[in-house]
């Protein structure tokens, strides 16, 4: 349980500011038993300290994949967190942001027609220009 506060530090300074990381941080599996003792058996608190901790993406999957009440609540969880106000909603903005950024650049060619025009709008030209700083 020592090693939750430590996350946050290592991957929001070291990575984005001491070595200016600008791409996603992906978690390994969130159902991994080490992951899951850290964060006292809840997958939903695993995920909750992931992304106050800096993770753009969670894994929840692997050799065990998460149940679908377990997806249920962890979406219910994160909902709350950020209700709560333990998971600022900026936190996950940001997320979500770097998430959209990567997708645009790299999955453009397999995405429908769409998609390729609400991508040439003047806003998310603009978007696209670069991953958000933080």
């Amino acid at each position: 349980m020592q090693a939750r506060p430590l996350l946050r530090p290592l991957l929001l300074f070291h990575l984005r500011n001491k070595i200016h990381f600008r791409g996603l941080i992906i978690t390994d599996s969130l159902v991994m038993e080490g992951a899951l003792k850290n964060a006292g058996g809840s997958l939903s608190q695993a995920a909750i300290d992931a992304l106050q901790a800096g993770a753009d993406l969670l894994i929840i999957g692997g050799k065990r994949n998460a149940s679908l009440q377990e997806v249920l609540d962890l979406h219910q969880a994160l909902v709350q967190a950020v209700l709560s106000g333990a998971l600022p909603l900026s936190r996950i903005d940001d997320a979500c942001q770097r998430n959209l950024f990567y997708k645009n650049k790299y999955l453009r060619p397999r995405t429908c027609q769409a998609n390729r025009e609400k991508r040439s709008s003047p806003a998310s030209q603009q978007a696209e220009s670069s991953p958000i700083k933080n």
